[in-house]
């Protein structure tokens, strides 16, 4: 197998493993393409390679495509880390819901009675946690 370096059109820079009949499909993306070009030095780093002349050089920082690809990663990354802890301490609100855990233990004929028995204002509490449960288990969003 060969190796290429390749500015992906999403912004990142790849090392890609393709075999001898075998191509990238955008060629003037291509950076480096060891069937043209010879062995890639053994100290790349993907994101701050290009090419001049015949030599692949190493820039001091990453090219700005890469950086920003680099970037948007990292949020998204941040952005799904703090919604998984925002769905478990939800979890968790729910399991230690004391109203839910009342009426969990119950019967239909027990619910209508709880129902009876604790007013609108606990039915309301009741209509609030039900509808975290839903949306933790993404039934509405």
């Amino acid at each position: 197998m060969f190796k290429l370096i390749v500015n992906d059109p999403i912004g990142a820079q790849l090392l890609i493993e393709i075999d001898k009949t075998g191509q990238y499909f955008d060629q003037e993306r291509v950076v480096w393409d060891e069937r043209v070009n010879g062995r890639l030095p053994k100290d790349i780093e993907l994101g701050k390679m290009v090419r001049q002349d015949k030599k692949l050089l190493k820039l001091d920082d990453f090219l700005p495509e890469h950086k920003s690809y680099a970037e948007k990663i990292e949020q998204e990354r941040i952005a799904e880390s703090a919604e998984k802890l925002q769905k478990e301490k939800l979890s968790e609100d729910i399991k230690n819901n004391e109203l839910l855990l009342q009426i969990k233990s119950l019967d239909s004929a027990g619910i209508d009675e709880w129902f009876k028995a604790n007013g609108k204002n606990k039915s309301e509490d009741l209509l609030k946690a039900i509808v975290k449960v839903l949306i933790e288990k993404e039934v509405l969003k």
